[in-house]
């Protein structure tokens, strides 16, 4: 039986300027002095539970730039659309101040028409090669952002919630492929690029929806869609997106199922601890509070897969934590000089995924449960609205188990 070894290794502090928007309109700024990067990224492999590249450990520090494919053409909100000159600045920012080696990424069907204009891919992998770092292309969204018709439609309500069952088979939306089309189009396309660091199917994938023999339908959608990728290109690693933390259909032994596939090398987890009920759901290994926290034994998951070993990728919105972490996550704001330093006493804003018009808004008593503590003054780079998915979420990796 495999048990879960928590052990962080990367997390990335967030500058203030990458959080901050820009419109397509404005005029490039000057070019920013580059660092060269010693080389160009090799292809990213996974060696026992960890990552390797040209034979040495990796450790994965990055960051999410959701729409960083935007162009003239389409942009899921068209003041965070980055001109090239722009998106290497930032690349270069966040390489050679927070040390990030990876870029997160939506290469959905609306940014590529259906895969038929692929330039705006084209640009993010070229501006990454050139800085020396890796991207994750994200191929769907869970939520129904930019992508799905109407707006802000999850997965989980697609046909009386059949998507992961059935619906990715078939075009769904303003799509003009199914989703399992269109992962093995650009799997095939982009077989021999290393910078691309993994393909991740879906941005948060969530579901109530189970299959006969009672698993997660996550769990044979992951199988399909990751045997297709791999069969087009055997290259790269392959991984589902989930959020976890309580999400239906991905979380505890839900979870266990999904990333003991053959065709998930790695494993995926957004830390929003507050988005389905609290800390209670945590996983094993995830960091949700305190470096030190403890998940309680009745979380734990009741069956855990054994055989194989597989690292993590733990994403975490950029919230104040209760305690100082090894790299501390401060939305923007300088980190503390010493532990020992006391936070402000005023009663922190939040920012709230439902029944809220703006961010501006504090959700006293949500229902259920969905805010999240955002300190004593927002991050500069903030979206409008509920929408929880916005530039600036920092990547760090780490184990998510060992053979025992």
């Amino acid at each position: 039986m495999r048990r879960v070894v928590p052990a962080v290794l990367a997390l990335l502090l967030l500058a203030p300027a990458a959080l901050t928007g820009c419109t397509a309109d404005e005029p490039d700024p000057p070019a920013v002095e580059h660092t060269a990067p010693t080389d160009e990224p090799a292809l990213l492999q996974v060696r026992g539970n960890g990552f390797v590249a040209a034979g040495q450990p990796v450790a994965l520090t990055g960051f999410n730039l959701y729409d960083a494919a935007a162009t003239p053409a389409y942009a899921c909100r068209p003041s965070t659309a980055l001109t090239e000159q722009q998106l290497r600045n930032l690349f270069a920012q966040m390489r050679d101040r927070a040390g990030a080696n990876v870029v997160r990424f939506w290469a959905y069907q609306t940014y590529t028409d259906a895969g038929r204009d692929l330039s705006a891919v084209d640009r993010v992998i070229r501006v990454a090669r050139a800085e020396g770092m890796w991207v994750i292309p994200v191929l769907e969204d869970g939520p129904g952002d930019c992508t799905t018709d109407p707006a802000q439609t999850p997965k989980l309500r697609h046909d009386g919630d059949t998507y992961y069952l059935t619906g990715y088979t078939q075009a769904h939306g303003n799509t003009h492929l199914s989703l399992l089309e269109y992962a093995r189009l650009m799997a095939e396309h982009y077989a021999d690029e290393p910078t691309i660091a993994a393909w991740m199917i879906m941005n948060e994938a969530e579901t109530h929806a189970r299959t006969e023999d009672g698993r997660s339908a996550l769990v044979p959608f992951a199988e399909h869609v990751g045997r297709t990728i791999k069969d087009a290109d055997p290259n790269h690693l392959v991984t589902l997106g989930t959020q976890a933390n309580g999400a239906p259909g991905a979380s505890g032994p839900d979870f266990h199922d999904i990333y003991a596939l053959a065709q998930m090398d790695f494993a995926e987890a957004h830390d929003w601890p507050h988005r389905h009920g609290g800390p209670e759901h945590a996983l094993p290994g995830m960091w949700t509070g305190s470096p030190s926290s403890s998940v309680k034994p009745e979380s734990r998951p009741a069956a855990q897969p054994s055989g194989r070993s597989v690292p993590a990728i733990w994403t975490t919105k950029c919230v104040p934590r209760s305690t100082q972490a090894p790299t501390d996550i401060s939305c923007g704001r300088p980190t503390r000089k010493t532990p020992t330093a006391t936070r402000s006493t005023r009663p922190r804003r939040t920012r709230c995924w439902s029944g809220c018009e703006s961010w501006r808004q504090t959700c006293a008593t949500p229902d259920p449960p969905r805010c999240s503590a955002l300190g004593d003054r927002p991050p500069r780079r903030v979206v409008d609205g509920h929408d929880p998915h916005y530039n600036g979420r920092a990547i760090g990796a780490v184990h998510a188990g060992r053979t025992h």
